[in-house]
């Protein structure tokens, strides 16, 4: 379950930057548009990083020394990935938005 979990999230980020590039290719190349897109690019990056970096590897370790590790991974798996998928989302919506009219 973490594993499908963690591609899901993948794919989320992966549609951030193809929302991100596709905006930008779309307009022309000034300092303050080319400043937005890679704003938008180091916190898809940083996002990623913050997930599978820290997140994942503190879950997973949690999930193994619980006293009742199904709850727990059920509770994570299922509800605490909503507000997740949610934060990125509105990252991609917002990026798109600053590339757009920066």
């Amino acid at each position: 379950m973490a594993e499908r979990c963690g591609l899901f999230v993948i794919i989320c980020l992966g549609e951030t930057l193809l929302v991100s590039g596709a905006t930008f290719a779309e307009m022309a190349w000034d300092a303050r548009g080319m400043a937005a897109f890679l704003g938008a690019l180091l916190g898809t990056v940083g996002m990623w990083w913050v997930y599978f970096h820290w997140g994942h590897r503190r879950g997973s370790h949690q999930i193994e020394h619980s006293d009742n590790p199904g709850a727990l991974a059920r509770l994570g798996f299922t509800y605490l990935h909503i507000p997740i998928v949610a934060g990125i989302v509105l990252a991609a919506v917002g990026s798109e938005r600053a590339i757009a009219h920066p």
